[in-house]
């Protein structure tokens, strides 16, 4: 079965951090703990691809070594909203809440399925190798002057 993890507290990520197969849900939410090197309380959603009605469950990590995961009803990160916004009126139900945010996670994930690439790894590789060559282009022009030095005295 194919599934999709992101994380959801302390830092909310917007796209799916991690995307794969696996036997269930839970041994695909254990792989995604141990790939992203979760820290303890963390909070994680993993949804099912694919199917009729995909099923969504957010998780906690409760261990880091081996990584254990607790199931969780209601991720932190939309609960603290719920908090902050405090009772009003005309305010949704929190199933309903959780409803629309899983449709709206649908939305993303189909929006998701077009590849957007991301240069930001490649401009930092290349500011990497653009600092390794300055270093080594000096290295050798000082090795330059000190043979050609220590040719003429010692010459």
């Amino acid at each position: 079965m194919k599934y999709a993890a992101k994380r959801t507290w302390p830092e909310k990520s917007k796209v799916w951090d991690h995307e794969g197969d696996a036997e269930s849900i839970q041994a695909f939410a254990a792989e995604f703990a141990t790939v992203e090197q979760l820290g303890l309380d963390a909070e994680f959603l993993v949804m099912e691809k694919g199917g009729e009605s995909p099923e969504i469950r957010f998780f906690r990590v409760s261990g880091t070594s081996p990584y254990r995961f607790t199931a969780v009803e209601q991720s932190r990160a939309s609960s603290d909203q719920s908090v902050a916004e405090g009772p009003q009126s005309g305010a949704l139900p929190i199933d309903t809440a959780q409803s629309m945010e899983r449709q709206a996670d649908k939305v993303e994930t189909d929006a998701q399925s077009e590849f957007v690439p991301d240069f930001r790894p490649a401009i930092s590789l290349i500011a990497y190798m653009a600092k390794v060559s300055l270093i080594i282009g000096g290295t050798v022009a000082v090795l330059a002057v000190v043979i050609t030095y220590a040719k003429k005295v010692f010459g």
